[in-house]
This record gives C-alpha cells, structure tokens and sequence, in this order.
C-alpha cells in the first residue's frame, strides 16, 4: 500500500488533466488530493482500481506530505499536511 500526493497537471492556458505527458505538475496546486493505492505483488504493480482519494482538496488548499502508519492492532493512520493558500 502507498500513500501519495497527486496533482492536476495543467497546459499554459489552465487547462486541466490527468497523465499527459506533455502538462507540468506544479508544486503548489489547490487542486492537489491525497491519493492510496494498493498492490498485491509486493510493489510490482499497482491496481488502478483500488485508488481510493484519502483527502480531497476543497480548492482553497495544497494537500502535501502524505504519510501512513499502522497500529499494533492493524488499524491505517494516515497524515498529511495541508497549506492554506492565501491570494494576495
């Protein structure tokens, strides 16, 4: 299992999307989630269809610094860190 941030990445013109090679993630994007996904051959590969978004954006906030943990009683704690953007 893995924790991740993941971001829209975006052309010139603001447009949006998700695995195009030809856009840029930004390092600060509101637009930004906390994404898990999980994988049954020890890291080899990653099934699509277990992704599951810990953390959505409400557009006001960078979600970064995805973390996780598990209890002794096997319970997932997961973390991250949240930057407030702010227009000036």
């Amino acid at each position: 299992m893995t924790v991740f941030r993941q971001a829209p990445v975006r052309a010139r013109n603001g447009e949006v999307g998700y695995g195009n090679e030809n856009l840029t993630h930004e390092p600060v994007d509101t637009g930004s989630r906390i994404v898990m996904l999980c994988s049954t051959d020890d890291g080899k590969t990653w099934n699509r269809d277990s992704r599951v978004v810990v953390d959505a954006s409400n557009g006001s906030q960078n979600l970064n610094l995805a973390m996780f943990s598990q209890t002794p009683c096997g319970e997932l704690v997961i973390n991250n860190f949240r930057w407030s953007m702010i227009t000036i």
